[in-house]
């Protein structure tokens, strides 16, 4: 992923690499990149009575210079991709 300042930034040590405590309170976390160093975290919840605001401050996103948003549903987003094998 690239930033506001056109560093590049792993997504798995942005995300997943930094443990954070809101992984505690979702089902399914992806990560939809908008371009621009904007980012939004798409989440399903595990519980209906967690708040998205508490959800957010649970997670450590300083200092990366991307602006996150986060998007809370019911159900995971399904991919479908048109992937064919290779001769």
């Amino acid at each position: 992923m690239v930033d506001r300042r056109c560093n590049r930034h792993a997504l798995t040590a942005m995300v997943f690499g930094r443990h954070h405590d809101a992984f505690e309170l979702l089902q399914h976390v992806q990560v939809r990149d908008e371009g621009g160093g904007r980012v939004t975290l798409l989440v399903t919840l595990r519980t209906t009575n967690a708040a998205t605001d508490v959800i957010w401050q649970r997670f450590d996103l300083r200092d990366l210079g991307i602006d996150w948003r986060a998007q809370a549903g019911k159900n995971r987003l399904k991919v479908v991709g048109d992937c064919q094998a290779s001769s």
